[in-house]
């Protein structure tokens, strides 16, 4: 089954929230947000890139629905 944007809903109101902000406005890459997640692991934050060098890959209007794809896979099957 493949996933879809709307998958991560069930999982995360509050990310599906934010996700859908990103794909319905314009000039994303104003805030600053990087294909990583952050996750906390006992009080330490450790950031897993989403794609090769996700660390310095900016969200931008080009690219905002692959990264909002790639949340969601990896917060589903990661």
């Amino acid at each position: 089954m493949k996933l879809t944007n709307d998958d991560i809903g069930d999982y995360d109101q509050t990310l599906f929230k934010s996700q859908q902000w990103l794909l319905n406005n314009d000039n994303v890459q104003d805030i600053g947000t990087y294909f990583v997640e952050t996750l906390d692991y006992f009080g330490e934050s450790k950031d897993i890139d989403l794609c090769d060098n996700g660390s310095n890959t900016l969200v931008t209007d080009q690219n905002k629905l692959d990264y909002v794809t790639k949340v969601a896979n990896y917060r589903l099957y990661g």
